[in-house]
């Protein structure tokens, strides 16, 4: 009970916001994790057969008023396996949203380790802290699938949509809740979701309670596993499998390949930017990018970390890119327009992206603000020596630009390569498919800038003078 009451203790001395921001998190998370399950529960209604000259019957598909989405059997697994991916946008933001304030809380539980609390005691600290605001986002997450069935269910009216194929293809979340059993355990997983992210976020002063005033020195990332990941990505979802497409083996292959290839990204993306930043340090004369490219060198992880969300986003994008270009060629060759079986699910596909890059730049203001927090009395060392503020603020947009357009550009050319060169023979596709990895690049960069014009206050009062007394 005395970890329970420190760790509200801690709510009330100024973490509200970080709570709040938890919950929120994890709610999206139960949200999206109970809409996956309804789709695993979904039974198709209306089976339609033909009956062929011979007398056989062949099976097409399901007549339901329902997304091609839910009731094409065939492309169920995608759609579930998509759900699970966009989870990780909000688990990318919950990441940043734990890591707020961690010098601090470190300090904090540094002095506790040192006033005689156990390992174990601040293990359970750290676990409260995080594990109420995820268990509160879990109940929350109650309503959010709410609210997506009526907007999005099976059953929904969707009045303000003129056109009824595309009006069906958005009917894509069953309007059957999952079992109470399944919304409990799915509750429960998220929150102790929380529980161990919370823990683990403390295991630096449970082994040292001193080395959060000492300070260590720390290894640079390594490039072997996401290299790893890469390659076991690359060749599973390469074009081995399209021979056997159809079969059930190589779908899930195709899956487990594209989840390697996000985690190479993940993983990588630290790694990159230690790259960046030693290529740089020893190369450029411009100050800011000096600065930027020094703290890379110091510290990559946490930049890294923050930026990985905007690979991610590089990857699916490339894919989506050949993918929509695919289907222009298509139908321009067949003379027709795209049906709306393929263009409602890639215009959701663009809308979650942009939702994503959106929650991909508030993790990396987070990223910024507690880096400046981390940073604030060698920033107020640089202004009282007469660096401008304008200098560190470039300094800051470097250090998040070389943290993620490297890992973007390399992610947004890589997928979807090999379909773009098939295209060379339609230049209309060709020109769609460049377009919107170009626009990519773009919003990509403009995010950059929106979360260092986010986090300037931050760097004003960084760079205080009374910073200086910092200890």
């Amino acid at each position: 009970m005395t970890a329970l009451a420190l760790a509200l203790g801690s709510y009330r001395s100024g973490g509200r916001a970080r709570a709040l921001a938890i919950a929120a998190c994890t709610a999206v998370v139960t949200g999206l994790l109970l809409v996956a399950l309804s789709v695993v529960g979904y039974t198709a209604l209306d089976g339609v057969e033909e009956t062929m000259a011979d007398g056989s019957t062949v099976f097409i598909g399901y007549g339901g008023d329902v997304a091609n989405l839910l009731w094409d059997r065939g492309v169920r697994p995608g759609y579930f396996f998509a759900l699970l991916l966009v989870c990780l946008v909000p688990l990318t933001l919950l990441q940043q949203v734990v890591r707020l304030g961690t010098a601090a809380r470190e300090r904090r539980l540094a002095a506790l380790r040192l006033a005689g609390a156990t390992p174990r005691q601040v293990r359970a600290i750290g676990a409260w802290e995080v594990g109420l605001p995820a268990l509160a986002g879990g109940l929350l997450g109650l309503p959010v699938h709410l609210f997506l069935r009526a907007f999005f269910g099976a059953d929904a009216t969707l009045s303000w949509v003129g056109d009824r194929d595309v009006a069906r293809e958005l009917r894509m979340v069953p309007a059957a809740s999952p079992a109470w059993w399944q919304v409990l355990l799915v509750v429960l997983a998220v929150g102790l979701l929380g529980v161990l992210t919370g823990a683990l976020a403390s295991r630096k002063v449970v082994v040292s309670p001193l080395g959060v005033s000492r300070g260590t020195r720390r290894t640079p990332p390594r490039g072997w596993l996401p290299g790893l990941l890469l390659a076991g990505g690359l060749f599973l979802a390469g074009p081995v499998y399209l021979p056997f497409f159809e079969t059930w083996w190589a779908q899930f292959g195709l899956m487990i390949g594209i989840t390697l290839l996000v985690l190479g990204v993940l993983t990588s993306a630290p790694w990159v930017a230690y790259r960046a930043g030693r290529s740089l340090a020893g190369r450029t004369s411009s100050p800011a990018l000096l600065l930027a490219s020094r703290w890379l060198v110091m510290d990559a992880r946490a930049a890294g970390r923050a930026a990985a969300a905007i690979g991610v986003i590089a990857l699916v994008s490339g894919g989506a890119s050949s993918l929509m270009a695919d289907l222009l060629a298509n139908a321009r060759s067949n003379g027709r327009g795209v049906e709306a079986m393929y263009s409602v699910p890639m215009a959701l596909t663009y809308a979650v992206l942009l939702v994503a890059l959106v929650v991909a730049t508030f993790a990396l203001v987070v990223h910024g603000v507690e880096s400046l927090t981390d940073r604030r009395r060698s920033l107020a060392s640089l202004a009282a020596e007469g660096v401008p503020l304008a200098v560190l603020e470039r300094a800051v947009r470097w250090e998040v630009a070389l943290a993620a357009v490297p890992t973007s550009v390399l992610a947004l050319v890589g997928a979807g390569a090999v379909g773009a060169v098939t295209m060379l023979g339609d230049p209309v596709a060709l020109l769609l498919d460049l377009a919107l990895r170009a626009a990519t690049l773009g919003l990509i960069w403009l995010a950059l800038l929106a979360s260092t014009r986010l986090v300037r206050p931050w760097l004003e009062r960084a760079v205080d003078p009374a910073n200086l007394r910092t200890t």
